[in-house]
């Protein structure tokens, strides 16, 4: 059977803003993006991992709903939105919109409403339903084919009815009557004063529902709490209401804008460079088209001469060291790559490395030690390729590799092209700028 996953985005994008406060991501522009990148984040690794036939990320209006009419103070307490994450609500909405993914929102009713009743809608067309959100009000619509998905110490967990019933302690059917009699201190429903989630419990499972509890309040043992069931009953019952989720909300709902389609869109993937999110480029991987590829390690000094005749027939060949250290005055090479075209490149290691039988091999020295026989070999037959101008050369941090080979008295010359240096002219703010970097964001 099929998936529809229903985001509760108002929760998830807040949870993003908070997660990385501390630190927040500010672009080479100064744009605070932290919210966007942790919802996108969530969303991508969610779809990658569960792979959703279906998805829809919803959210809440400004505007009152009906809990605001009944009761003035709902969500009082609440703190405004922080001026930098309303910043960051248009930028949200072009990822998801350039994704391709639906944001649902109703004046009038809340996130909660609108995922209820698209939930019950869908199993009407035989989809699975997984609620994705860890709002406990939420456990009220678990039923079968509704299930709830919540993040815990970084991972998921799903809750389906005898999951309700274990983390909450009742099924999903009384939910809504312990919330009724306990309150809800995050959307400030008052519930009765004083009643705590165990007591709340123990009274529905002793009486069944809220009602009944307010029916037998007098028979409650305990003084203080049957008093306050009696003085507080309109008041409980309000709060349930609060509490309860509609499932009737009068909105049509587009099925097929739901299905979840391909991520690579030119749009998305433009906006993340824009917005410099290098590390969620591997999620918009495209397929790439299949290409003819001869890598190979070269250990013997025949093969290596090949390679030479073929770096001068190219004219131009990207070239790069494996080295010891970071530091260019005190690396040692440990070996060559070059590449001449695409899908063509060789890597030519120092140690192990075949030299012809009898070659006059010149030792080379490093920082006054002889340097081993091999690399003396390669360095002796790569130079005159390496000194000539005419054959251009191409590197990532040139620079480097050419201080490098100083300290073994090789000259490099015709460097036309640096990647290191072409990232930073286009992007000079770029958090990293290494060939993994580069390859995502460019590749």
């Amino acid at each position: 059977m099929e998936t529809l996953y229903l985001i509760d985005g108002s929760a998830l994008v807040y949870r993003s803003h908070f997660a990385l406060m501390r630190n927040p991501l500010i672009t080479s522009k100064g744009e605070n993006t932290s919210a966007v990148f942790g919802f996108m984040q969530s969303l991508l690794t969610l779809i990658q991992r569960n792979q959703p036939e279906h998805l829809a990320v919803v959210f809440d209006t400004p505007e009152p709903t009906f809990r605001h009419k009944a009761y003035k103070e709902y969500k009082a307490t609440r703190d405004k939105m922080p001026n930098e994450l309303v910043e960051q609500l248009p930028r949200l909405r072009e990822g998801l919109e350039a994704a391709n993914i639906p944001i649902l929102e109703l004046p009038g009713y809340e996130a909660d409403d609108v995922m209820g009743t698209l939930a019950v809608k869908a199993r009407s067309k035989d989809l699975e339903v997984v609620l994705v959100t860890g709002d406990k009000d939420f456990m009220q619509l678990v039923r079968p084919g509704i299930r709830m998905l919540r993040s815990k110490k970084g991972d998921e967990e799903v809750l389906d009815e005898d999951g309700v019933n274990a983390a909450f302690g009742v099924p999903p059917d009384k939910v809504i009557d312990v919330l009724g009699l306990m309150g809800d201190h995050s959307d400030n429903v008052p519930g009765v004063p004083k009643v705590g989630q165990k007591t709340a419990l123990e009274l529905i499972k002793a009486y069944g529902s809220m009602e009944e509890v307010l029916a037998h309040a007098e028979e409650v043992s305990k003084p203080s709490l049957r008093e306050r069931l009696i003085e507080f009953a309109d008041q409980a019952k309000l709060s349930k209401q609060l509490v309860t989720i509609d499932i009737n909300v009068p909105m049509d709902f587009d099925w097929e804008a739901m299905k979840v389609g391909p991520l690579g869109e030119p749009r998305l993937v433009e906006l993340f460079r824009e917005l410099e999110f290098t590390s969620l480029m591997k999620f918009l991987e495209a397929p790439a088209e299949k290409m003819t590829q001869n890598y190979r390690t070269i250990t013997t000094w025949k093969e290596f001469d090949q390679l030479l005749k073929t770096l001068r027939d190219a004219g131009q060949f990207a070239f790069d060291l494996e080295t010891t250290s970071l530091n260019p005055m005190m690396a040692e090479i440990v070996g060559m790559s070059f590449s001449w075209a695409d899908g063509e490149a060789a890597y030519i290691p120092a140690d192990g490395f075949e030299i012809p039988p009898n070659a006059d091999v010149s030792t080379r020295t490093w920082h006054g030690q002889d340097v081993a026989k091999p690399l003396s070999y390669q360095l002796q037959q790569i130079e005159p390729l390496l000194n000539d101008p005419s054959l251009k050369k191409i590197g990532q941090n040139a620079k480097y590799d050419c201080l490098v080979l100083a300290n073994y008295s090789v000259e490099v010359r015709g460097v036309v092209f640096d990647t290191l240096i072409a990232a930073y002219l286009l992007n000079p703010g770029a958090r990293q700028l290494n060939l993994d970097a580069l390859s995502l964001e460019y590749l």
